[in-house]
This record gives structure tokens, sequence and C-alpha cells, in this order.
């Protein structure tokens, strides 16, 4: 073998160790462009909705080693919007939220795995703490893709889906007839690359 393969065989080979070395990309939550929807069942008849646009934390993402995947999001409490001033002030209060001794909601990931026959989307187990109390739960996470921002920003994109049931985080308020104890949870989230 001459000395001009044996250097092209080994800069390749190089090569590929520096990108199996490389680390994993990391994302920044966007606030901006990230928010939390939740819907509960009022009196058994009819869907009542809320938002949090207090979200952060940090995504790593790598549709090609899903083992090196990892998300840590916190959800701000205060940033409760039911769409009604007086319904704001209760459910922050003691017999939901208890926002003076519960200050966020958080989720940490633990596994990812591909939904067969479904593209861009994941099954992703992770540990859900809301009022101190934590919970694993399973949530179906579809990626949306990668874009470039108008500044020059990488950016990607996912829409979470999950449910859980209150009860088992201690809010018991209002059940079992006039509030549901389901509570479906959509996640629009939007990362910057660090």
């Amino acid at each position: 073998m001459s000395k001009a393969i044996r250097a092209i065989f080994f800069s390749v080979a190089m090569l590929c160790a520096a990108l199996s070395q490389a680390e994993p990309v990391k994302y920044a939550v966007d606030p901006v462009h990230s928010l939390v929807l939740y819907r509960i069942i009022h009196l058994g008849i009819a869907p009542s909705y809320g938002v949090f646009t207090g979200i952060s934390g940090e995504v790593v993402f790598d549709p090609a080693d899903l083992n090196a995947c990892q998300a840590k999001i916190q959800v701000d409490p205060l940033t409760l919007n039911s769409f009604h001033s007086g319904r704001d002030q209760h459910l922050k209060g003691p017999e939901f939220l208890n926002v003076d001794e519960h200050f966020s909601i958080t989720f940490e990931s633990k596994a990812w795995k591909a939904v067969p026959d479904k593209p861009n989307c994941y099954e992703v187990e992770g540990i859900l703490n809301f009022l101190g109390v934590s919970k694993p739960i399973t949530a179906e996470v579809v990626h949306g893709g990668f874009a470039t921002g108008k500044n020059g920003e990488q950016k990607t994109g996912f829409e979470v889906t999950f449910s859980f049931k209150r009860s088992e985080f201690g809010m018991t308020a209002y059940l079992p007839d006039a509030l549901s104890d389901e509570v479906r949870v959509t996640v629009a989230l939007e990362a910057n690359r660090k």
C-alpha cells in the first residue's frame, strides 16, 4: 500500500473517530416560541384550557443517536393564564398549584425510543415533578425539524403530548364531578442551538 493511500485511510479513520467522540448538540429552550397548554374537563361536559408561558430548559437531540437525547424542562407556575383573572388566582392558590410553596414544574427525560411507522415521532419516558411529587410519565414527542432563525441561529422544534392524573400528585380539589382527574398536556417547544 502506497504512502498516499495509507495517509488517506489514516485521515478518514481520524475523522470518523472525531465524529464518534463529538459532543451531542445542545439546544436552549426559546421561551418566546414555547408554551405549555393544558386541558381539563369541567363538570363532565366541556374542556377548559389554560397555558403556562414561562418555560425554560435544555434539549440534547440527535435523531441518529437516541441514547444521547435528553430533555430537562422547567415551567414557572406563576405564568399560568386560564383566560380569567379570578380563576387564575384560585388555580395558583393552595387547592391547586400552591405557588407559594411550589416554584416550578419540571420534567427530565430518561429514555427516547422511535415510534414504528410514525416518522419523526418518539416515545419519551421521564420523570414529572409536580407539587413536590415525582412520577414517571411517557410522552409522545414529534420532531418538527431544523431551521435557521432570522438572526442566523440554528433552531429545532417539537410538539409534546402526554396525560396524567392530578390526584396522583396530591391535587384532589373538586374531584370527581366538577373537574376531571385526567389532565391532558401539549407542549409547543422551540429551541436554539447553544
